[in-house]
């Protein structure tokens, strides 16, 4: 859901940029409110997805929630940390910390969008991970992942984002290999906007209830 700030930012762009409207017309869009809203539907439709969607063999990643976050990161032995990581526990999908006391093995999967898309989209990457059975990761799924093997066996395209955890500004947490110096890279990134298709998100089977 955008901001107040976010909307009333977007609000000065379109009349900043909205065509020249004569005043019937304009008085016409008043008096019929979801004409404007077919109007601005069909505006501000983007694309879907033109590229194939790359998903990865199921894997398990083992989160021990008696951990505090600050020992999830250490058991990554990272080469760089960025600061503001702890506010991604600040955001995302109402989860308590500690959903499952001591250790909870989770299955997990890696979503490649391929290079060829327009810049993806949170709500757009979700529903595809929603119709494969999948919800976004965490960040303490993505702290599992970089402390586990599979981070330290991946070499294409080595960067991995957890959406499930945005903090209040927009940013995201992930990690990244450098392909040259192999230094692995602990920080949070701006999504709002659009992440490029040349990344790969984590996700996490979505649990039954029974």
């Amino acid at each position: 859901m955008s901001s107040q700030g976010q909307i009333l930012k977007f609000g000065a762009v379109v009349l900043e940029n909205m065509p020249n409207l004569s005043d019937d017309k304009v008085q016409w869009l008043i008096e019929n409110p979801k004409q404007l809203q077919r109007c601005l539907k069909g505006a501000l439709s983007f694309p879907p997805h033109s590229g194939a969607v790359e998903v990865s063999d199921s894997f398990s990643v083992c989160v021990d929630y008696g951990l505090s976050l600050d020992q999830m990161i250490q058991a990554g032995h990272y080469d760089r940390i960025f600061p503001h990581v702890s506010a991604c526990l600040l955001g995302g999908p109402p989860q308590p910390w500690g959903e499952g006391k001591g250790k909870v093995e989770k299955d997990a999967a890696l979503f490649f969008f391929g290079f060829t898309s327009p810049p993806l989209f949170w709500d757009d990457i979700v529903a595809e991970m929603d119709r494969r059975g999948f919800a976004p990761a965490r960040i303490e799924d993505l702290l599992a992942f970089g402390a586990g093997v599979h981070f330290q066996d991946l070499k294409r395209f080595p960067t991995v984002i957890a959406l499930g955890s945005p903090d209040y500004y927009g940013n995201a947490p992930y990690l990244e290999k450098n392909a040259g110096d192999q230094q692995r890279t602990l920080r949070v990134g701006k999504w709002s906007g659009g992440w490029n298709s040349a990344n790969h998100f984590l996700a996490v089977k979505i649990r039954k209830e029974s």
